[in-house]
């Protein structure tokens, strides 16, 4: 089973024309936190265009079983998050089955179904072939970053691994002393890579069960400036997570990995929602860390 690298978790093009508007429902969630949904629909095709507005106005409401366990409050959002709605009290746990429900005038209602795997914790998380050298000022380190899991035997599990580097920015006072700020990510290059080019802080590499019996390598390439900040841990955090959760996020991979121009067509996207679009997908997540060597 080779691997698969998406993108982070945004907005994307459905890749499916919708005549009529739907519902869309967007949320992953993780055990003893707050289930949060965020409900948009999509405007007809005859508009223009297939976009999303947000709703506002929805009966959300998740069922643990055939219990209700909460009716979602809307959050107002802000100007660097959406609004979302969410669960006040409820908090979901692993091995659930989790069915939400949203209704919203104007439009079919919808639901989804999904749960929480349980977690897989990391083995062995360890650099290897470490270089550095350094160009223009910057410190470039390339290396082969290792990570080695206890992939339960006897079935299929799902996987999502995700690597950040951290460093600290810092200042020079007039003194001489060293005042150091809030650790921050820096982007990681993916060496091997089907889109070399792109760099973002986080990168979803996608796998079923254990790829290698030694775990999952990966080439990596980490740029930082010196003067600017202090070389901090890598983390990797390897969430485990639902089918829903794996098909929707290799679906996206592969949309992004098609070509642009021409007459090729967009990758259609999972669905899990019935009578709408999107997704609701639960996960569990293990993290570790690792300095690279010096």
């Amino acid at each position: 089973m080779g691997l698969l690298v998406a993108a982070c978790e945004e907005p994307v093009d459905l890749g499916i024309e919708i005549e009529e508007p739907q519902l869309v429902i967007s949320s992953n969630f993780f055990p003893q936190e707050r289930v949060k949904v965020r409900v948009t629909a999509t405007q007809s095709i005859l508009t223009g265009g297939v976009t999303t507005i947000d709703i506002r106005n929805a009966e959300v409401s998740l069922f643990e079983g055939h219990t209700m366990a909460e009716k979602l409050m809307y959050v107002a959002g802000d100007d660097n998050n959406p609004g979302t709605y969410q669960t006040m009290e409820f908090r979901p746990v692993v091995g659930k089955d989790y069915t939400l429900h949203v209704a919203a005038p104007g439009f079919v209602p919808v639901n989804a179904q999904s749960s929480i795997p349980d977690p897989v914790p990391i083995k062995n998380l360890s650099v290897r072939h470490l270089t550095s050298n350094s160009v223009d000022g910057q410190t470039i380190y390339d290396y082969k970053l290792l990570v080695d899991y206890e992939d339960p035997p006897g079935e299929e599990n799902y996987y999502d691994l995700r690597i950040t580097q951290l460093v600290t920015p810092y200042v020079i006072a007039y003194n001489g002393d060293t005042i150091k700020m809030q650790p921050q990510t820096v982007p990681i290059k993916y060496l091997v890579d089907p889109n070399p080019d792109d760099f973002n802080v986080s990168r979803s590499i996608l796998f079923q069960d254990k790829p290698d019996p030694a775990g999952v390598e990966l080439s990596l390439q980490s740029v930082i400036d010196p003067a600017q900040v202090i070389l901090g841990d890598l983390v990797a955090e390897l969430r485990t997570v639902s089918i829903d959760y794996y098909e929707f996020q290799r679906s996206l991979a592969r949309n992004q990995q098609v070509p642009t121009g021409g007459i090729n067509e967009p990758t259609l996207i999972y669905n899990n929602v019935r009578s709408g679009v999107g997704i609701f997908a639960g996960y569990n997540s293990v993290s570790e860390s690792v300095s690279l060597p010096r």
